[in-house]
């Protein structure tokens, strides 16, 4: 796996954010990332949507913001094939959580399907 300093930087200012909403380092940290596109900087106060919308854009087609929306509990509109708003999807769902491969509850009895799958 790969990962990029951008992504780095914003996990170090989410988690500087969780840990004190009002760490100036958390709002200087994720204008690392804006002044590097030439884009408008971020001020105070920070929220934590402003940091998942920087996420959002940042790393784009990277695969997170599934994980980002799940992570936060955060409800996700889902979309048809021509982009038509078809309903949202609220958290906490069983959509949220993937299936559990066939060969895992295969070799262990243990092992409990997720619900919906």
């Amino acid at each position: 796996p790969l990962i990029r300093i951008e992504e780095i930087v914003l996990n170090y200012a989410e988690a500087l954010f969780e840990i004190n909403n009002a760490d100036p380092v958390a709002l200087t940290q994720l204008n690392l990332i804006t002044s590097n596109r030439g884009a408008t900087a971020y001020t105070s106060p920070l929220s934590k949507d402003d940091i998942l919308n920087e996420r959002r854009k940042e790393l784009m087609f990277e695969g997170f913001r599934f994980d980002d929306l799940t992570r936060t509990g955060t409800d996700i509109d889902v979309l048809g094939s021509n982009q038509n708003f078809i309903r949202t999807l609220s958290y906490p769902n069983n959509l949220f959580a993937y299936p559990i491969p066939n060969d895992e509850t295969n070799a262990n009895s243990n092992m409990v399907q997720n619900n919906g799958y």
